[in-house]
């Protein structure tokens, strides 16, 4: 059990992941726009639903909440519930996701760019990058 947190150059948070044999959630009605989402070949095998990483944005009450993380299964577009990101593990359980402080982008697009950006990169090929045995 433990966490591991990612920081940048000047001290913020930048990602967190959490294994361990507690976690909950908590989920409220989205409309989600849903820009990418790949199973996470280091995950598979696991329990279902297959591990994703994910991105997206979940809009509640008109107000974006922007997401990079492991979702259970590929987050589905529209009208949905939100994602707790528990991601079952042997007897145990995984979140990891990236920090988002605040709303980062102005637009989707601006989302999306940032996505195809260095750090956007980098950040993908660490959610990528997870695996258990």
């Amino acid at each position: 059990m433990g966490t591991a947190t990612l920081y940048d150059a000047t001290g913020q948070r930048q990602a967190e992941i959490y294994t361990g044999v507690i976690a909950d959630g908590v989920s409220s009605p989205v409309t989600r726009t849903v820009f990418e989402s790949v199973p996470v070949p280091g995950l598979q095998g696991q329990p279902e639903p297959a591990a994703h990483y994910s991105f997206y944005v979940d809009n509640v009450n008109d107000i974006p909440r922007y997401r990079m993380h492991l979702t259970p299964g590929a987050p589905i577009a529209g009208a949905e519930m939100g994602l707790p990101g528990l991601i079952r593990i042997g007897e145990r359980i995984l979140i990891a996701e990236v920090t988002f402080i605040d709303n980062p982008f102005a637009s989707d697009d601006a989302a999306k760019a940032w996505l195809a950006g260095e750090e956007g990169q980098a950040l993908k090929a660490l959610m990528m990058s997870i695996s258990y045995s």
